[in-house]
């Protein structure tokens, strides 16, 4: 026995399936082709466009230079993509897996690159989401052949509403569908038009006797330092909302990533918002102390947008940021909204229309790096959304994938920027700006940090689109009464009954996880396995997770190798309509995996 499962849970090794024989499965090739190496290797998608900002095409490998923080690099592959239809492309032939078998691994699209729709309702007023939703779906009407794209909501939580799919009436019932969640929403954390003119009348109110009276001062103090701490109570308050709108947006956009991490080729994140509150940028922190309210007061986010930058870099996510709100007017210069005809509320007035001028310029400024660090292109003050959303699924179709080695093969954590050129003057490029050179070191101190605990547990919610940088296979049966006997019922000492308990198996490629050698012969990982299920609303009713540490002498890394890790848990999971989430989670370089379905389908015979 070469590893070893830690918390005390029941541990059951079977060869319910042979990797090898699943075409499928985690055990099978890429479509793409995959780097491997000792350094790490960079990919780069590189979308190049005229000054009529249409694609060049044709070029070669020699036509680009590439360079790393200002030194010169090699390009190790090259492939072009010209945005070829879907249907001029033969599909890959798709085994299916035996019956029971099921697996995180995502149908890969027959184009060269697909987009997703992301319809922001956590940072978006009710009325600019529906004016988004209008256009995208009268969009959808007139998609080409063969765009294949996806639709996202986020709200409280990111939502996978429709599946990658180039069938325009599947897309258009998605959105529509009450079921479906892709409704406008009111946003917990932003403040309603409404709720900002009660906080107008009730702040205008306080303040008309100093103003209407202007006498006494003395008598005022009281009444000045009430407002004052009015004032005070609503900055803090938009600060603490801003905060959370931060952590939450950057949380989806790791799990963006981390979906779309098993995908091949480029993905167009085509992201629509009414605000954007913080760039996931690689260096937002030298940018960020020259933003003003609502970013200061915030805590630091160095590590949580080094994390998303790093996870949708290397899952070739380049992001569209559109402003949802299109080109407005500021509802600050309308006078009825201060109502006590004063002085103070002209003041009022100039003064709410600047400091609205000045964020929507930071918005816009992080909207435009955000695009630029990954390669996409922002689109604000604009109100022809639909054509907007066509313009950036056109733009990232056709596009040049280039490789290179890094000549400075330091893995010491830090920034590397990139820059890259062609021979042809004239030419505009978008492609990811840098990446941070972490060492497995880095990122065994990450995954194992138990902060970073959170990036497993984050993923495994009922509803959260599954992670494919893991992928796995899985499989769910009834247990016997000999291996009950020897199992324990999962974290729950209080399941629901009548219940049963079930086995849960796994097995994977130990070829993807992060496995580090030793002087003393062996190789060494560490992996978490998890099992969550939940009724229908997303409840928890149960749960099991284990580590399991790996320590390999070469003879038995060679088998697994050969057969793939092979694990399993046990669970009591309660009888009706039931979902199980399961997951893995490598401690070493922190990628994750999961795979959710319900109980009907995975102990169907």
């Amino acid at each position: 026995m070469f590893f070893r499962a830690k918390l005390g849970t029941f541990v059951l090794l079977l060869a319910w399936i042979p990797l090898q024989a699943q075409s499928a499965g985690p055990g099978s090739q890429p479509d793409k082709p995959v780097f491997k190496a000792t350094a790490r290797t960079v990919i780069v998608d590189v979308v190049v466009t005229d000054k009529h900002g249409n694609p060049v095409t044709g070029l070669k490998r020699e036509d680009f230079t590439t360079t790393e923080n200002g030194k010169p690099q090699s390009i190790v592959f090259f492939e072009p993509h010209t945005g070829t239809d879907a249907a001029a492309i033969s599909a890959p032939s798709n085994q299916s897996l035996p019956q029971g078998l099921f697996t995180n691994k995502p149908v890969a699209p027959p184009t060269d690159s697909v987009s997703v729709l992301l319809l922001d309702g956590l940072n978006t007023q009710v009325g600019d989401q529906t004016k988004v939703r209008q256009q995208m779906i009268q969009y959808m009407k007139t998609i080409p052949a063969g765009r294949r794209v996806a639709i996202f909501t986020l709200s409280t939580d990111l939502r996978l509403i429709q599946g990658f799919t180039d069938d325009t009436s599947v897309l258009v019932a998605a959105i529509n569908s009450r079921k479906s969640k892709a409704l406008p929403t009111s946003s917990a954390l932003l403040t309603s038009p409404q709720a900002e003119d009660l906080q107008l009348r009730n702040e205008d109110a306080m303040m008309a006797p100093l103003y209407l009276r202007g006498i006494n001062a003395g008598a005022s103090a009281a009444l000045e330092e009430e407002i004052a701490n009015l004032q005070r109570f609503e900055a803090d308050q938009s600060t603490f909302q801003t905060d959370l709108r931060v952590q939450r947006t950057l949380a989806a956009m790791e799990a963006l990533g981390r979906y779309l991490g098993g995908i091949p080729g480029r993905k167009n994140l085509i992201w629509f918002s009414g605000s954007f509150p913080l760039g996931f940028y690689p260096d937002f922190q030298q940018h960020s102390g020259s933003l003003d309210a609502p970013y200061r007061g915030m805590r630091d986010y160095e590590k949580d947008v080094r994390r998303t930058s790093n996870v949708l870099g290397d899952a070739r996510v380049a992001v569209y940021p559109i402003d949802a709100r299109g080109l407005f007017l500021s509802p600050y210069l309308d006078p009825s909204r201060y109502e006590v005809n004063s002085k103070r509320n002209q003041e009022r007035m100039l003064t709410d229309a600047d400091r609205l001028s000045d964020q929507t310029t930071a918005e816009h400024d992080s909207m435009e790096m955000i695009a630029e660090e990954t390669g996409g292109v922002a689109v604000f003050n604009y109100n022809g959304l639909g054509d907007a959303m066509r313009k950036a699924i056109e733009n990232g179709t056709s596009y040049y994938t280039l490789a290179y080695t890094p000549t400075d093969t330091r893995q010491d954590g830090k920034l590397r920027r990139i820059e890259i050129k062609t021979r042809e003057a004239g030419h505009k490029l978008q492609y990811r700006q840098g990446y941070f050179a972490d060492s497995p070191k880095e990122d065994r101190i990450v995954a194992q940090d138990p902060k970073s605990q959170t990036t497993f547990r984050s993923a495994m919610p009922r509803g959260v689109p599954n992670a494919t940088e893991l992928l796995f296979s899985q499989q769910v049966g009834a247990a016997t009464p000999e291996q009950a006997a020897l199992g324990k019922p999962g974290d729950n000492p209080k399941v629901k009954q009548p219940s049963k308990r079930f086995i849960v198996s796994y097995a994977t490629n130990v070829n993807q996880l992060r496995l580090t050698p030793t002087p003393d012969g062996l190789v060494h990982g560490s992996v978490t396995v998890g099992a969550v299920a939940y009724d229908r609303e997303g409840n928890f009713l149960n749960s099991t997770f284990n580590t399991i540490q790996l320590d390999l002498p070469p003879a038995a890394l060679a088998l697994l190798r050969k057969d793939g890790l092979q694990y399993a848990q046990q669970l009591d999971i309660p009888d009706g309509e039931v979902y199980l989430r399961t997951g893995m989670f490598d401690l070493e370089s922190g990628k994750v995996g999961t795979l959710e379905l319900p109980m009907s389908a995975l102990t169907a015979k």
